[in-house]
């Protein structure tokens, strides 16, 4: 088995609801790959950079142009796939450790990704999206928004209808664990979710510029 065919089956155990398994982004990316004391693959994230390629994946459902425009070398960050016996922070800090080895290589500046949100109410991305709001998380619309149209009628309707304006009361454990270690690195997020029909989730479009990282994460993983 190739180490692509071993990252997708991972992708596969972490995403069952996934149509399309192989996508022509897998095979200009690069993939960070987390192996056992048996040489299987534990982890796994994609990394694009914007030496390799002319498009990414994001700007399917995001308008992204203008932060393509910024001056510095980009990566998106896509598939983050932990095995179900390998959650217990381990294994990710190591995919982290390894990232930020990455970034320093490749002189990244800005890393951007998807955090996805499983969709269990519209109540609850309500919150996620008042905390954002409530604590100044938002990235300016002018450089980053939703495409729209790639919402689902349906979810539409619900945001219409069960939507009632900000809370704020809105806590930090509303905030799935990875958008919230993405915003303790420092990252800002588009306030604006775009729904997954496939995998039933509304995805988090963040943004961190590695230049103005957060103090820990920079002690911690050695940025810069």
């Amino acid at each position: 088995m190739s180490h692509l065919e071993e990252v997708l089956a991972l992708r596969k155990v972490c995403f069952p609801g996934i149509r399309e398994i192989l996508s022509p982004a897998d095979l200009r990316a690069r993939h960070l790959i987390v192996r056992n004391e048996k040489q299987e693959v534990v982890g796994t994230y994609r990394v694009t950079l914007s030496t390799d390629v002319m498009s990414f994946e994001a700007e399917e459902d995001f308008v992204i142009g203008k932060l393509l425009q910024q001056e510095g070398i980009k990566a998106e960050l896509s598939w983050a796939c932990v095995d179900p016996c390998y959650r217990d922070g381990r294994v990710i800090h190591l995919l982290w450790k390894t990232l930020t080895e990455f970034f320093n290589e490749h002189r990244v500046r800005y890393v951007f990704g998807l955090a996805s949100v499983p969709f269990e109410g519209a109540q609850k991305i309500n919150e996620i999206v008042s905390y954002l709001q409530n604590h100044s998380y938002m990235i300016s619309k002018d450089l980053i928004q939703a495409r729209r149209n790639t919402l689902s009628s349906q979810a539409v309707v619900m945001e219409m209808s069960d939507l009632r304006g900000p809370s704020k009361t809105a806590k930090r454990r509303v905030l799935p664990s990875l958008l919230r270690a993405y915003l303790m690195a420092g990252a800002l997020v588009c306030v604006q979710p775009v729904f997954d029909p496939d995998l039933d989730c509304y995805d988090f479009m963040t943004v961190l510029d590695t230049e103005t990282a957060s103090n820990p994460l920079i002690s911690h993983f050695k940025f810069k």
